[in-house]
């Protein structure tokens, strides 16, 4: 593929995600229109037209940051990670966005339903909000006090952004040795870790205060490039991030088993943190959190067969994960969401057992 070509593809690509977000808006401001109805004056609902539309001025703000901050990321399947962030967009937007189903139990003669009606779908752009960043503080080098101020009148964003976020696998590190080496090669070669390497890209920062951030980047094709003590380091680099990211990912994945697990860690972080939500927006934050881990986790599942054809070992690991951590939840949560997910394994794994024998499955999941 030529670079005007892949320009061209990724154009058409964000000016129809832009488009999605467009007709989303749309649809949110006319439901909660219709169901106002007669109920207010003209005053009045332009009032809260304006105030909802400051919110989805925020959004695409954000979504345009975070593409600049995701340009140079790829996934396994080599789609440009914004392309992930789309995906999840759409299922959420096209498969679990039900404000309909909501507002249909409210009375809209009732003021505090009025007031309800509102709320919901304030929360609903928070979730489409939280969709574009929620991979953001894992990620890149936004940070939960730079989200706070984006975010100025959403402040369920940017703490459930934080919630859904994997801490680095350096604070996993328990060896001593292990850890003067990570500090060597942090010192050395990445200068922040975040930004040093996805599975198929290594980059390095340069540091420039003229602009936000300034980004050499390496690509598995250019390797030459690099100097043998650069590949040095990030060989070191690559060797500690495997040997702890498993118990970062259990850590974080056991928090996923059930509500009540959820609900534990999150108060355990603000605790950390020194941070209080009421209780109608802790829950709130719990809901959004799990709705959009769900939706992540359809696509990834959706994903991997295509990402990791020829690493069926891999794919069954991710399914064995979801089985063990997210369908718990997903039960209690949804059993619609718990079906699909369910019935996507199933899929998978059939396609899995096609190429592998059962001893092979057994194996791995031993």
């Amino acid at each position: 593929m030529n670079k005007t070509t892949s320009i061209s593809n990724e154009s058409i690509e964000k000016n129809t995600n832009l488009k999605k977000l467009d007709d989303f808006k749309t649809n949110i401001l006319w439901q909660i229109l219709d169901f106002l109805d007669s109920t207010i004056n003209e005053k009045t609902k332009k009032w809260i037209l304006e105030k909802l539309n400051d919110r989805f001025d925020e959004i695409y703000d954000a979504y345009s940051i975070t593409e600049k901050k995701f340009k140079y990321r790829r996934r396994d399947s080599w789609e440009m990670y914004i392309t992930h962030i789309n995906w999840v967009l759409d299922i959420y937007i096209n498969s679990l966005f039900n404000l309909n189903d909501k507002l249909k139990n409210l009375d809209n003669k009732k003021e505090i339903d009025r007031k309800k009606a509102i709320e919901f779908v304030k929360n609903e752009i928070s979730i489409i909000a939280t969709i574009i960043e929620h991979d953001s503080i894992e990620d890149t080098d936004t940070t939960m006090e730079w989200l706070n101020e984006r975010f100025t009148s959403n402040k369920l964003v940017w703490f459930t952004t934080y919630l859904l976020s994997k801490k680095p696998f350096s604070l996993c590190i328990n060896d001593t040795d292990d850890l003067k080496e990570f500090n060597e090669v942090k010192k050395t070669w990445i200068l922040n870790e975040k930004w040093l390497i996805s599975d198929l890209i290594k980059k390095k920062i340069q540091v420039n205060e003229a602009s936000e951030e300034e980004l050499v980047k390496y690509t598995v094709w250019d390797d030459h490039n690099l100097t043998e003590l650069q590949i040095n380091w990030l060989e070191k680099y690559r060797k500690l991030e495997n040997k702890y990211k498993n118990n970062r990912n259990e850590n974080y994945f056991t928090h996923y088993k059930s509500i009540y697990s959820l609900m534990k860690h999150a108060k355990k972080l603000l605790n950390d943190k020194n941070l209080h939500f009421s209780k109608e927006d802790f829950k709130i934050i719990i809901y959004n959190t799990i709705i959009i881990k769900l939706a992540d986790r359809i696509h990834n599942l959706n994903d991997i067969a295509y990402a990791w054809a020829d690493k069926p070992e891999r794919i069954e690991k991710k399914l064995l994960e979801t089985e063990t951590y997210l369908l718990p939840i997903a039960k209690e949560f949804d059993n619609d969401i718990f079906i699909y997910i369910t019935n996507e394994i199933k899929r998978i794994r059939l396609e899995i057992n096609k190429k592998y024998t059962s001893n092979k499955v057994n194996n791995i999941i031993k």
